[in-house]
């Protein structure tokens, strides 16, 4: 009878011993793991947040500043505040241009391209950058390139040679956010543009 006493003690003993065993074991199997780079992870989902709310104000801005422009050519107009800038890149010679105004498929034509940066808090100021395919030192901003829409584009002459004023209208122009958000503009009127020389 005692022999059964002591089996039983060294059962129950054993039992307990494999059943906490096993609680551990699927504690640590379901416990939540940790990820050490969960910092970055953070930080990177801020960055594309950032970007986001920079972006998605964009279709409601008014392109109200100033109109700008040089080679030939490249033309563009700021808002107040010189955050924002919208703009064209267009061969003259390519597109045949003149007074009478000719209207072109932003996404079909090769020989013009629409673009729009967006420099967050920054102010961009000058207009050497954008024309020598380099903005100012230290800004960073966001670079957009017109998916559709139209441009209507004509010049006049004037006495001094090789300069003419160039206008464009933009209408129902997009553009597609980093997020994949995208940004109709209805309409925007660069006017009487000094533009054909190279600045040097």
């Amino acid at each position: 009878m005692r022999n059964y006493s002591i089996k039983f003690i060294l059962f129950l003993v054993a039992f307990t011993i494999g059943t906490i065993a096993v609680f551990l074991f699927f504690q640590k199997k379901l416990s939540p793991i940790e990820v050490k780079d969960a910092p970055d992870f953070v930080e990177a989902s801020q960055l594309n947040q950032q970007k986001a709310v920079q972006t998605s104000l964009l279709s409601s801005l008014s392109f109200d500043g100033d109109n700008h422009g040089c080679g030939n050519f490249i033309a563009y107009k700021s808002t107040k505040d010189n955050t924002k800038v919208i703009g064209i890149r267009a061969e003259k010679n390519s597109l045949t241009l003149g007074k009478i105004p000719k209207t072109f498929d932003i996404d079909t034509d090769k020989n013009l391209e629409v673009f729009l940066y967006d420099f967050g808090k920054e102010r961009f100021e000058g207009y050497g950058g954008l024309c020598f395919d380099a903005i100012s030192v230290g800004l960073d901003p966001i670079e957009l390139t017109a998916k559709s829409g139209k441009a209507t584009i004509s010049i006049s002459t004037i006495p001094k040679d090789p300069f003419y004023k160039v206008t464009i209208i933009l209408e129902n122009v997009t553009f597609q956010t980093p997020n994949k958000n995208t940004i109709n503009l209805e309409r925007i009127e660069i006017k009487d543009v000094t533009v054909g020389f190279l600045m040097g």
